[in-house]
């Protein structure tokens, strides 16, 4: 059984559409309980922002289809890492029982 009771990440909507657009700031936590002590190496998380479009316009017999895509963001963000265990495979923080 995983020592990860609940995992769950919490961002801000920025507007009442809950939308964003290139450029904007994402802010948000990320919460967690664990059932026993746990040995991490490093705790992040990957994010990725896209959007993909597709429309078709005419009648019938003069259809055309148009589609788009575009990649706003791809990262990777540490929000844990010991510099002292980077790439060893050894675990370099420990999380005591509870929420955090």
């Amino acid at each position: 059984m995983s020592p990860i009771k609940e995992l769950s990440l919490v961002y801000d909507p920025i507007n009442e559409s809950n939308t964003f657009t290139n450029g904007d700031v994402l802010n948000g936590r990320v919460f967690f309980e664990v059932t026993k002590e746990v040995k991490i190496e490093s705790l992040y998380i990957k994010c990725k922002g896209e959007a993909h479009v597709h429309w078709s316009e005419g009648d019938s017999d003069n259809r055309s289809s148009y589609s788009a895509y575009e990649r706003y963001f791809k990262l990777k963000q540490y929000f844990m890492q010991d510099p002292s265990k980077k790439g060893t495979g050894e675990p370099g923080v420990i999380l005591t029982c509870g929420e955090i």
